[in-house]
């Protein structure tokens, strides 16, 4: 314990610490269930522990040019969301789906549809043929009228410019200059209907200072739909993304009082642009881009 104020110094060497802490629980959380063991409260079913696996080992990534987070309230009955991420040497890669049905059907189509993406991304396909060979796997894995909303997209973080395609999913939010609005993006039937889709992949418009607020349903239907969404966007401005999300998941848990119908997932892409200064060696910059 500090008995007084720290120093620069002091503050920078924690910073670095805990950098480092973070990095080798990322790492070793691989090869143990300890942390696994400290995070739960109650046994998981297996559809949820399905679930699980599909998520990024590590909730929020940062860089010079954005900052990410993410974050998946689970429902009593797994709803079958997820999301996902990936950052390579100049694009960011990132998705969030949300499998129709409960459970372990759920479930499965979620880690068809994931696996399928992570494929393609890996085999360095583009972002059209990502997503048409990976609607092509959940249609040939699955039964009829299964499917799976979401929406994938591709970041080229040296122009700043991004693709992005909406497959039957409610469209993202974005905040920006102290406004948000809805994205107008046009809607692409769900993944695993039809297996001669083509999907659309359109352009999503970015400018430094905006942030994207990516969702599924559960965080604005049934028993959520009295969260003001917008307002709550407006509210959280100052926060990084990481407490963004927390505190949009803290808020469906409050209205619902801890009881929710369908899982509720949030993504949080601030972006701060391709020639931006930003330091980010200890982690998030104290001087976050203006809303």
């Amino acid at each position: 314990m500090l008995t007084t104020r720290p120093t620069t110094e002091q503050i920078a060497e924690i910073a670095e610490i805990g950098h480092v802490l973070g990095h080798v629980l990322v790492v070793n959380r691989r090869y143990t269930d300890l942390f696994e063991w400290g995070q739960r409260t109650t046994a998981f079913s297996l559809s949820a522990e399905i679930q699980r696996r599909l998520l990024p080992p590590a909730f929020t990534c940062e860089a010079g040019q954005f900052t990410l987070a993410g974050r998946l309230e689970p429902a009593g009955t797994v709803g079958g969301d997820t999301f996902d991420y990936a950052l390579d040497r100049g694009t960011l890669h990132l998705s969030i789906t949300d499998a129709a049905g409960h459970d372990v059907q759920a479930a499965m189509l979620a880690s068809v549809l994931v696996g399928a993406l992570r494929n393609g991304r890996r085999a360095v396909r583009d972002l059209h043929s990502q997503v048409v060979d990976a609607n092509g796997e959940l249609v040939a894995h699955s039964g009829p009228g299964w499917f799976v909303t979401g929406q994938v997209v591709r970041i080229d973080l040296e122009r700043g410019t991004a693709g992005i395609v909406n497959a039957g999913h409610p469209r993202p939010l974005r905040l920006r200059h102290g406004q948000v609005e809805e994205l107008p993006l046009a809607i692409d039937v769900p993944f695993g209907l039809d297996p001669d889709r083509s999907f659309q992949v359109q352009p999503l418009v970015l400018e430094p200072g905006d942030r994207i607020v990516f969702v599924t349903d559960g965080m604005l239907e049934r028993n959520a739909a009295d969260l003001d969404f917008p307002s709550a966007l407006l509210d959280s401005a100052h926060l990084h993304p990481r407490e963004v999300v927390h505190e949009l998941g803290a808020a469906v848990l409050r209205l619902t009082g801890g009881n929710l119908r369908d899982d509720a997932t949030v993504l949080c892409l601030d972006w701060y642009g391709g020639s931006t200064e930003r330091e980010t060696h200890h982690g998030a910059s104290q001087e976050l881009a203006s809303k």
